[in-house]
């Protein structure tokens, strides 16, 4: 018994029966029966005709110019996958890699402190080398905290009402006991207020501006404002959670004033703390 099926193919105007293709059809079953099973496919020369006579038809139909009946899904399936890629790729170009960043100035100066042209210098504004800084940006929480949305971190806002957020001087000891103090009235709603390490409170740093905080993340700050109207920061240095492991009487501490950046400090060292939040 033998499968007989009509296949259709091209011509200029539609589809009609092809007489080489019904022959095929014809000898289909023998060749399966000869194979005994070992070929790629088995009894579906229906199903495979029937696709066969479908895309010509298809194409037939878009010949004469007609729509070719599965481009709409298609396309709007393409479109939302182009979608999600170009989401995907901001999302990529807005990633740093691992070299460090620039710092961001792009001044130079003479021994004396004169602003000069940068070219032939050598000096960082000239070359501006490192990776493109992903830019900070802060949301005010509005309950006396601040959130880089670069990092993640939660920050607490400073004061200037010679209350607990009010910046004191104190050892390194100390500013222990100001978290502890933070986290045993659950300020802002958390009891996970900790020390910031070195390199999350100098993630607070800008060569480029003073004092030497990345731009957005201070405010004014008159007399007796709260933490809830202003954000202070001191051209001081701050205690950060990082001991100096060389000699560890001391820490490392971050600078923002024209000393800059961070260097270690003995622990008994009179300095500032700021409260932080968040990471991983």
């Amino acid at each position: 018994m033998t499968e007989a099926l009509p296949v259709a193919h091209l011509t200029g105007g539609g589809v009609e029966p092809d007489a080489k293709a019904v022959k095929l059809g014809g000898k289909w079953p023998q060749l399966e029966t000869t194979a005994a099973g070992q070929g790629p496919s088995n009894g579906d020369l229906a199903v495979i005709q029937s696709y066969a006579t479908q895309c010509n038809a298809d194409l037939g139909l878009g010949l004469s110019g007609g729509t070719l009946p599965n481009c709409p899904a298609a396309l709007s399936t393409c479109s939302g996958d182009l979608s999600t890629c170009t989401t995907d790729l901001a999302a990529c170009e807005s990633q740093t890699d691992n070299a460090p960043e620039e710092t961001g100035q792009t001044g130079c100066w003479d021994q004396s402190g004169t602003p000069i042209g940068c070219a032939g210098t050598g000096q960082d504004g000239e070359f501006q080398y490192g990776c493109s800084a992903v830019a900070h940006t802060f949301t005010d929480i509005g309950d006396g905290t601040i959130t880089d949305n670069k990092t993640g971190l939660m920050w607490e806002k400073e004061s200037n009402d010679a209350g607990i957020h009010s910046p004191q001087s104190d050892p390194w000891a100390n500013a222990f006991v100001k978290i502890g103090s933070l986290n045993g009235i659950a300020f802002a709603g958390y009891t996970d207020w900790r020390l910031p390490n070195k390199n999350e409170l100098f993630s607070l740093y800008d060569s480029s501006t003073y004092p030497a905080y990345v731009p957005g993340f201070l405010t004014a700050c008159p007399g007796g404002c709260t933490v809830l109207t202003c954000n202070c920061g001191q051209p001081s240095s701050y205690w950060s959670s990082t001991t100096y492991e060389p000699s560890p009487a001391n820490t490392w501490r971050v600078s923002f004033d024209v000393n800059g950046g961070p260097v270690y400090f003995p622990k008994s060292a009179l300095l500032r703390a700021r409260a932080v939040r968040g990471g991983s």
